[in-house]
């Protein structure tokens, strides 16, 4: 569904209801984020926003790169 209203969210939300309380909420959310991995594109996406929805300069070459960081341990 592309779009809902607040009713249709309250109903349906598993997250949040009417009746959830912050602590409740907040037990949720970390449990469920503590088992999830960094979205794919999230270092890429963040290079994008930080430039406000653009591409990054041209280098050298002419092609636009996403740099993403590297940990040698």
């Amino acid at each position: 569904m592309f779009q809902a209203t607040v009713a249709q969210h309250k109903e349906m939300n598993i997250h949040l209801t009417a009746s959830t309380n912050k602590k409740d909420f907040m037990d949720f959310r970390n449990g469920r984020d503590a088992k999830l991995n960094a979205p794919k594109l999230l270092l890429p996406s963040i290079q994008i926003n930080m430039n406000g929805g653009h591409a990054p300069l041209k280098e050298e070459n002419g092609t636009n790169f996403i740099k993403l960081p590297l940990t040698f341990k």
